[in-house]
């Protein structure tokens, strides 16, 4: 009787466990985001139904769509509110979406250090303070991280005007605090950067003791306890004041410092390794600017000194390649030594610095907040989708890199030697001088025609390959070739070779190749001058000298493939970017057996796959419809816009 009491008592207790969490499901765990959408490919405007598949019960979603503009206005969300005002401090948002603030300077321009540690629940509009002298020296220019357990590791710093090296812990919000090592292995400094990582490291990199700088970078397994170097001397020149991000990828980005520097660089491999994004972002050089990585991939660079006070705001979506200014002239006053966090609803909050007053603003980055929303997208293109969920115990994200493909039906074109480009704006049978375009920006008559999504914007742009020389590519729709902002690759300079353009690496962007007849293909795997064995890929699978090229997505799985036409053959079609002919996958067309036929391939209607199609010179376009070897008149295109027998044809979005 005993033990059958003992029992029902104990299923009684699971119940009631059960129903708790079932009553309030957010308690089961951090959530994990998924997501998905439908239709993922379609005709501008391209309207999508997302939906959330994310599992642990979030309460708060951030959907982006990859056509946000970041132009929102910022918000002031308090002015004082018992704080001191102060700058060069640090901050970290908890995964449980609350800001910790801590030390810093208060006075101009360094003044009175502090070692007090604040807490907002609110997005920065009300703040606690947990503690007024913390276990660490009060200090300015520490590193702070949150690491994924929920603790906050703080790092250095200048305190009592000295340079530190000390590594502190706080399991608790900040109330409390346990020194993980007195003296760590990097020397002492102060205005570095670290991030933590998503395998719950740190990666430290560069400051300053107060008279020189430092480049280092650093690594931290156990919460900052100990230290591996990861490099003595990193490839980017030593500074301090400068900023990083843990990108959602794994990799870190380091941008600007002092002194007053503009250059960007990327490791791969916690910091043992660099590459340089730029040389020279489009922001100006500057020091003390604060920056966020954001759920869908993107960074936002805010404020600094580049010997004026900035409060300009900049986007990357390349990991820092490239900028966008989103405002010349923010909401907030110009400033350096604040701090930013990015937010788990999506908002990016900027808080402090230089100002006269401490001040806390607010921009809401995000698509959507619904669990389930639908989007449209009205402007061509490929775009990349991130969602971030959230509850209680803590926030998570996931992207999905060219997820939807937004498309208007290929339209043909042709290059006339000598004379220029005639661009079909449409898929009619008759050029209008009104609707269709003439780009007069190449007329060299040994020149061969490429089209391509050079920019990656949705809209294709034409380019020519001069047989001995390489690739000119026009970086828009213009009539007038602009050597500072065109593009020019020598990477290829063989006489006999026949160019083709596609996106071989799925990035969005066209990348070039050639076709070399009796040889195979060489493509570029970036737009860069220089083929380079170790990355770029020959293909071999072709090497019938009287052979054609083309390329198209035959799978549509998203990556460019090869194929060829064989005069009074037809099409040859490559499945896969492999290097054999294989007759059980790969597609044989019989459709075209005409020898003197030009070929051209396009997404003739719309369905993210790519058809095959000729220019019959004299007469025009013939364009299958279907990816099928029999032309069929009924459901096939014939187009006469165009029967000049000298022209050679391409093929694109042009509009």
């Amino acid at each position: 009787m005993a033990n059958e009491m003992k029992s029902t008592k104990i299923l009684l207790l699971a119940v009631v466990v059960l129903m708790l969490v079932c009553v309030n499901p957010s308690t089961a765990a951090v959530p994990v985001a998924n997501l998905s959408g439908a239709p993922t490919t379609g005709v501008v405007p391209l309207t999508v139904q997302f939906f959330d598949n994310s599992t642990g019960f979030p309460t708060v979603w951030a959907w982006y769509f990859g056509d946000e503009n970041y132009t929102a206005p910022w918000t002031q969300v308090t002015v004082g509110d018992g704080m001191s005002v102060r700058h060069t401090h640090s901050t970290v948002v908890m995964p449980d979406g609350s800001i910790i603030l801590m030390g810093g300077y208060v006075g101009f321009p360094q003044g009175n250090s502090l070692n007090d540690v604040w807490r907002s629940t609110d997005d920065g509009a009300t703040w606690t303070q947990m503690t007024a002298n913390a276990g660490w020296s009060a200090r300015a220019g520490p590193s702070i991280v949150a690491m994924p357990d929920g603790s906050i590791v703080l790092m250095g710093g200048f305190a009592n005007g000295n340079p530190t090296n000390d590594v502190w812990r706080s399991t608790d919000n900040g109330a409390t605090w346990t020194q993980m090592t007195a003296s760590a292995a990097w020397s002492a400094r102060a205005y570095h950067s670290s991030v933590a990582m998503p395998d719950g490291s740190i990666v430290l990199m560069g400051g300053s003791p107060g008279f020189f700088y430092d480049n280092d970078v650093w690594r931290s397994a156990d919460n900052g306890a100990t230290w591996t170097q990861m490099t003595a001397s990193a490839a980017w020149s030593a500074r301090d004041h400068h900023s990083s991000v843990a990108m959602p990828d794994g990799s870190i980005v380091l941008m600007g410092g002092g002194p007053y520097l503009n250059d960007v660089w990327r490791s791969a491999d916690n910091g043992a390794t660099w590459k340089q994004m730029t040389a020279s972002a489009g922001w100006s050089a500057r020091q003390g600017h604060s920056s966020v990585a954001m759920p869908d991939g993107s960074i936002v660079l805010m404020g600094g000194y580049d010997q004026n006070l900035k409060n300009d705001v900049w986007r990357s979506t390349d990991n820092g390649a490239t900028w966008t200014q989103m405002t010349a002239s923010a909401g907030w006053s110009a400033r350096q030594g604040s701090s930013s966090v990015a937010m788990p609803d999506g908002s990016i909050v900027l808080i402090g610095g230089y100002t006269n007053t401490f001040e806390v603003w607010q921009m809401s980055t995000r698509g959507s907040s619904a669990q389930n929303p639908s989007h449209t997208y009205t402007k061509l293109g490929t775009y990349r989708v991130g969602l971030q969920v959230f509850n209680s115990h803590g926030y998570n994200s996931t992207r999905k890199v060219g997820y939807i493909t937004v498309t208007t039906a290929a339209s043909t074109g042709v290059y006339r030697p000598g004379v220029g480009f005639f661009l079909k704006m449409d898929n009619g049978s008759t050029w209008n001088w009104y609707t269709d375009k003439y780009l007069g920006w190449d007329n060299t008559v040994i020149d061969l025609p490429v089209a391509g999504d050079w920019n990656a914007d949705g809209h294709t742009e034409t380019g020519v390959y001069r047989p001995g020389a390489g690739f000119f590519l026009k970086m828009d729709n213009t009539g007038t070739w602009t050597p500072s902002t065109d593009t020019y690759l020598g990477w290829d300079n063989a006489v006999i070779d026949l160019p083709v353009a596609g996106d071989w690496n799925r990035d969005g962007h066209t990348e070039t190749g050639v076709y070399r007849p009796g040889v195979g293909f060489y493509l570029k795997m970036d737009n860069g001058s220089t083929w380079n064995p170790s990355t770029d890929v020959y293909l071999a699978w072709d090497n019938a000298g009287m052979d054609l090229p083309v390329a198209g997505d035959w799978n549509a799985d998203g990556r460019t493939e090869t194929g060829v036409y064989r005069p009074g053959a037809g099409f040859y079609l490559k499945m896969d970017n492999g290097s054999t002919w294989n007759p059980a996958t790969d597609v044989y067309l019989a459709w075209d057996n005409a020898v003197i036929d030009l070929p051209i391939a396009g997404d003739w209607n719309a369905d993210g796959r790519t058809e095959t199609g000729v220019y019959r010179p004299g007469a025009g376009f013939y364009l299958k419809m279907d990816s099928t070897g029999t032309w069929n008149p009924s459901t096939d295109k014939y187009l006469a816009w165009d029967n000049a027998v000298g022209d050679l044809p391409i093929a694109g979005n042009f509009v």
